[in-house]
């Protein structure tokens, strides 16, 4: 069983904003569901290259009765967005201690279902 990792960035990139898994020792073990999507493709052959993206779902945990984990993270005090364009780091594991990267890119989007 593989277990996956999504850290998002801070704007300099200098320390994790978020840290999200689905390894169950964790403290943000908050994905639900294992990233789906595709990587970047370069074909050198034919000159081109496709973008990838990849869609991660998690489950925002109420910390108290008016603060949730996820929530918390996305706006500042001046409800100022603090993640869109960082940087995400997407990550699997077969044992939650050994963490390989499978993707890096920017965060574009989020939504609440």
């Amino acid at each position: 069983m593989l277990y996956y990792r999504l850290r998002v960035r801070n704007r300099t990139d200098t320390a994790d904003l978020l840290v999200l898994s689905s390894f169950p020792g964790d403290a943000n073990c908050l994905l639900t569901a294992a990233p789906t999507g595709d990587g970047q493709r370069i074909d050198p052959i034919e000159g081109t290259s496709q973008v990838g993206a990849y869609t991660w779902r998690a489950w925002d945990r109420a910390d108290t009765s008016t603060s949730r984990t996820i929530t918390v993270s996305l706006y500042d005090a001046f409800a100022r967005n603090k993640v869109l364009s960082n940087k995400a780091i997407g990550e699997s594991s077969a044992d939650g201690a050994t963490w390989t990267p499978f993707h890096t890119g920017y965060l574009n989007t989020h939504k609440l279902d």
